[in-house]
């Protein structure tokens, strides 16, 4: 039997064809869309320019820490760059206000030279008190000056014991102030220039207020300081002092009462103790004691500096106000 042979219409071929063109067509599509949504996922999810810091809010070197704000180790101390106890000033280089002052006043200069030049050789200030009228009053108190010692006048002054000769070109009881001041004019000339002056014996003139008002009058005119050397408790030097509205200095120990050794250093270490409680002293010598108080005196220098005592004079003190 003859197979028959089925064909399809043309027309259904040709539906079938359009069909699948069609499902290929809504595949593709499909794909293009899935292919764009899958591109807006992966823009969405990463970070635009906006959200992404920039270089304005991004630390930048110059606020972050650099090795130049970070301590280094240069500037780090170390062992070499603390100070060590070598390099520490100690006690004894370190400037300190001074324990007290010490003021050496040395009177009757004028008889010789040979007494007066052991003094002159001391390390530390001194005053030289020159009497007038004698040998080397001038000559002593040029050469005091030249060994930069201070100098005063030693006025002559007669004493309560009328039968005591205080020496040439004293005052006197019985003289007028205008006596008196030509007599200090002339001395001062003599041994001059000074920075003050102070009484030699003297317990009779500075008991007597008049007299002690003109001689303070006249220092107070001349810009010199006044000395009161203490030969009698009853002076009038401070009284006179008050009334004319100046300052007088007191003596407060004299060293050579005698001239043995060990005395004079008792002396010179009561001394001490008095600046200890006033804050100064004056202690007063003599010229006469020579080579013996010299040598005792540069003996307790040392030892008075390193006790943090200072030798000035009186009229340092004056400069600064003291």
């Amino acid at each position: 039997m003859a197979q028959i042979r089925k064909t399809r219409p043309k027309k259904t071929v040709k539906r079938l064809k359009l069909s699948a063109f069609k499902a290929l067509f809504l595949a593709a599509s499909v794909l293009g869309v899935c292919s764009i949504l899958l591109i807006l996922t992966i823009k969405l999810s990463t970070p635009s320019a906006s959200s992404v810091p920039s270089t304005s809010s991004v630390p930048s070197t110059s606020s972050v820490p650099s090795t130049s704000s970070v301590p280094s180790t240069s500037s780090v101390p170390n062992a070499s760059s603390v100070p060590n106890a070598s390099s520490v000033p100690n006690a004894s280089s370190v400037p300190n206000t001074p324990k007290a002052f010490v003021i050496i006043v040395l009177d009757d200069a004028g008889h010789n030279l040979s007494q007066l030049n052991p003094f002159l050789s001391l390390p530390h200030d001194l005053t030289i008190a020159v009497l007038p009228g004698l040998a080397y009053s001038a000559e002593s108190a040029e050469q005091a000056r030249n060994a930069g010692k201070e100098v005063i006048l030693h006025q002559p002054m007669q004493a309560v014991n009328l039968s005591t000769n205080p020496g040439p070109k004293s005052i006197q009881p019985d003289m007028s102030s205008s006596q008196i001041r030509a007599l200090l004019t002339e001395n001062i000339r003599e041994v001059g220039p000074v920075a003050g002056m102070n009484n030699h014996e003297g317990s009779l003139i500075t008991a007597d207020i008049n007299a002690m008002n003109t001689i303070l009058s006249f220092c107070k005119e001349k810009s010199l300081y006044f000395l009161d050397s203490r030969t009698n408790s009853e002076t009038k030097a401070s009284l006179a002092a008050l009334e004319l509205n100046t300052k007088v200095w007191e003596r407060n120990i004299f060293l050579d009462n005698t001239q043995n050794r060990q005395d004079i250093i008792e002396m010179y270490n009561k001394g001490l103790k008095f600046a200890d409680k006033n804050g100064m002293v004056i202690m007063i010598g003599h010229i006469w004691s020579g080579n013996n108080l010299a040598s005792i005196l540069d003996e307790l220098y040392d030892s008075s500096i390193s006790k943090g005592y200072e030798f000035r004079t009186i009229n340092s003190l004056v400069k600064t106000g003291q």
